[in-house]
């Protein structure tokens, strides 16, 4: 036991360190982030979408003004969109894709404005089409659906709608499960010795967690600039709640499973659960 308490005070040191690292690299700002998808339906011809945002700046986002570097940078059709936002009373902050037959849905997974209009440019036409009502966010992951109608060469917008995404966000809850039970499950069998009952009380215990976590995170909706505290506590109040949970059950079920064992074990577990969860987000945002 001596051994495998030392291994875990220095895997819990490298966790630590890897944390740190990890907030220098990515700018301590990663983690799930809110995300907005919007599928276009009906599109004859290639469009160019972005959103008109109701305030200046959010996050790493921010009105593109003349003066600043970002202007010189925009694209012909940037430009036109910029141009269109000057005569509006919201804001382009810079961002637009282009969309087909095949590939109908924009996609913002950083740092979606809160409210916004959608804005579209139909190339051949040279023509604009903005929704008549401004949109909000209204989960963790939002998404839209909408019609685009031309009728003699008028376009508009037509049959707005909430259009969650059930089964993708299902998908991506068990990939976040998956990849948290395979990390603490293993650390708690070939680490820390958990076996027989113990081992039943971890799993279902981070099962439970689990789906409380990415329950608040895709159903309770928070502002952009709040999402990161948010997230942080969530965090920690899981961990603290598997902590109980295991001094509990786990000190019923045999004495032998000492308190500072459970206590690394919790906090080295979620650490390494969690900055692998950065990494896997980096490399495959709005996945993970």
């Amino acid at each position: 036991m001596n051994k495998r308490f030392k291994a875990i005070k220095y895997i819990l040191l490298a966790s630590i360190v890897l944390m740190l690292s990890l907030g220098l690299t990515f700018k301590a700002d990663s983690g799930p982030k809110p995300a907005l998808y919007i599928t276009i339906n009906n599109i004859d011809s290639d469009i160019y979408v972005t959103l008109l945002a109701n305030r200046e700046s959010s996050g790493p986002y921010s009105e593109v003004k003349e003066d600043s570097y970002r202007f010189s940078e925009l694209s012909e059709i940037d430009l036109k969109f910029y141009e269109y936002a000057k005569s509006s009373d919201y804001y382009f902050w810079g961002i637009s894709q282009k969309l087909d037959k095949e590939n109908n849905t924009f996609s913002w997974t950083y740092y979606p404005p809160d409210e916004f209009l959608v804005l579209c440019y139909i190339e051949d036409s040279d023509a604009f089409v903005i929704t008549d009502k401004v949109l909000s966010r209204y989960a963790f992951s939002s998404y839209f659906e909408m019609n685009l109608v031309n009728e003699s060469g008028v376009y508009t917008f037509s049959n707005i709608r909430k259009n969650y995404n059930y089964a993708l966000e299902i998908m991506h809850f068990m990939l976040r499960v998956i990849i948290t039970l395979a990390v603490e499950m293993a650390l708690a069998y070939f680490l820390c010795g958990f076996r027989g009952k113990a081992f039943i009380v971890i799993l279902v215990a981070n099962i439970l967690t689990q789906v409380g976590l990415n329950v608040f995170l895709n159903v309770i909706h928070v502002n952009s600039m709040l999402h990161i505290i948010f997230y942080a506590f969530l965090e920690v109040m899981v961990m603290v709640v598997e902590m109980v949970i295991y001094l509990i059950a786990l000190r019923k079920i045999d004495k032998k499973y000492k308190v500072g064992i459970i206590i690394l074990y919790t906090v080295l577990a979620n650490l390494l659960s969690f900055g692998l969860g950065l990494v896997l987000f980096k490399l495959f945002p709005g996945v993970i």
